[in-house]
């Protein structure tokens, strides 16, 4: 075969699949020590973006999640040293299930990562988050790492019934070679489950279907790269004209109404200077008025007011004139009144 099943797209087409329920709650049964029958019954395979199908596109974001009603496992085939998207994979599945009212989590969290990687002296390590002193930090939590590769070598004659089923599912993980994954099948499925598990393996690992399979997956990822790019791209664009068009008219509306405010105030301004400028014209002439009247000389009027002689006679000529008018006034009313 040209790929074994640690690959992600194969991974989760095999144990995502439904119809391959049986064999995907033997293969929990076997690596966790749960009850085959309780996973059968119960378990819900939630694949969290869109259905698995042979030959399609099939991402997801873990590679295998699975729900109880007492408990969430979610398992990831790792092929790197240190993945980290593993533990924040366990991570949100914890917090998904945390209750904060009642501060602890609905259903226990269960992390399987497959490692296709050998770490010294360790074939399998459970790890429990804890405090300083020791004390659980996280309860109903756990995370298993197996080390598929160092598991793979033990001897298997020697492995007690519980080792001997994970020996026979490192080899059906890591294998390239058909015929050494059907003799492992055998040991771990039933018979009834057997042919079906083997067909779809052929389908996506053997070489002539694989490279079919994986030329359909990278042009549709290709495809779906250059879109969302293209998408992105617009959307900038579009983005940015819908920006500036709102600028523009924000910007208009601002200035108008800052230019009516400005201008609001500057005729205030301006109406309260001229409003003063002529209450002191006014007050002035009175007071010239009042000068001549008393007969004051005009030089004197000119020294006390800083008024040229021109501007005090003009004065005098306006007073002499509202006279005239004065008693024009009072002679017509006494016509009019015989």
């Amino acid at each position: 075969m040209l790929y074994n099943l640690m690959n992600d797209r194969i991974f989760t087409s095999i144990f995502n699949d439904s119809k391959n329920k049986n064999v995907t709650a033997r293969f929990l049964s076997d690596f966790l020590g749960l009850d085959y029958e309780y996973l059968k019954d119960n378990m819900k395979i939630k694949v969290r973006k869109r259905p698995i199908e042979i030959y399609s596109n099939p991402y997801v974001e873990f590679d295998l999640y699975v729900s109880l009603p007492d408990m969430v496992i979610n398992v990831e085939a790792n092929n790197r040293k240190r993945n980290e998207k593993s533990f924040a994979y366990a991570g949100k599945s914890y917090y998904e299930n945390y209750d904060s009212k009642k501060e602890k989590v609905k259903k226990k969290v269960i992390q399987l990562n497959l490692n296709n990687y050998e770490k010294r002296d360790k074939e399998i390590e459970e790890i429990v988050p804890k405090d300083s002193v020791n004390t659980k930090y996280l309860q109903n939590f756990v995370i298993y790492e197996y080390f598929l590769p160092a598991i793979k070598e033990l001897c298997y004659d020697e492995a007690d019934e519980k080792t001997k089923k994970i020996i026979s599912w490192s080899v059906i993980l890591l294998e390239k070679d058909i015929n050494k994954v059907e003799k492992e099948v055998m040991k771990v499925l039933t018979k009834e489950d057997v042919p079906g598990f083997i067909e779809k393996m052929r389908k996506l690992c053997e070489e002539e279907k694989a490279e079919e399979f994986w030329e359909n997956y990278h042009a549709n990822v290709d495809n779906i790269n250059h879109i969302i790019k293209t998408e992105k791209e617009l959307s900038k664009k579009e983005g940015i004209a819908i920006g500036e068009e709102k600028g523009i008219k924000k910007g208009i509306r601002e200035g108008i109404n800052e230019g009516k405010k400005l201008g609001k105030e500057e005729g205030i301004s301006e109406g309260k200077a001229i409003g003063l400028r002529e209450g002191i014209n006014k007050e002035r002439i009175g007071i010239i008025k009042n000068m001549l009247n008393e007969k004051l000389p005009i030089e004197k009027i000119m020294l006390y007011s800083g008024l040229s002689q021109k501007e005090v006679l003009n004065i005098k000529n306006s007073i002499i004139n509202e006279r005239i008018v004065t008693v024009s006034d009072e002679k017509e009313n006494e016509i009019f009144a015989i």
